[in-house]
């Protein structure tokens, strides 16, 4: 008789494995890859000021029907802040 002969201690199928081992590890991912912002840094003062600056330009450019010069700077501040809202926008909807 050996250890090939003998029956695992526990049956993975069985409803209560299934909710200790899948469902922590589902809540896990759901939770990181639902909240990027949370794990985002902090813009510094710097920076900011310069997203506002071009943000400025941008808008001016986007007056003056320059819409390729308007998306290299809404590009640049997306460079900055990923999470930049308004840039964003122009770019999809462009």
């Amino acid at each position: 008789m050996g250890w090939r002969n003998k029956k695992p201690h526990f049956n993975i199928s069985k409803p209560k494995y299934l909710l200790v081992l899948v469902f922590p590890l589902l809540f896990s991912f759901l939770l990181i890859s639902a909240t990027p912002h949370i794990w985002a840094r902090a813009l510094t003062k710097e920076e900011k000021q310069e997203i506002n600056s071009l943000y400025k330009e941008a808008l001016s450019c986007y007056s003056q029907n320059d819409l390729y010069g308007a998306e290299d700077i809404f590009r640049q501040i997306l460079s900055i802040d990923p999470e930049q809202k308004k840039a964003q926008v122009f770019i999809d909807k462009k």
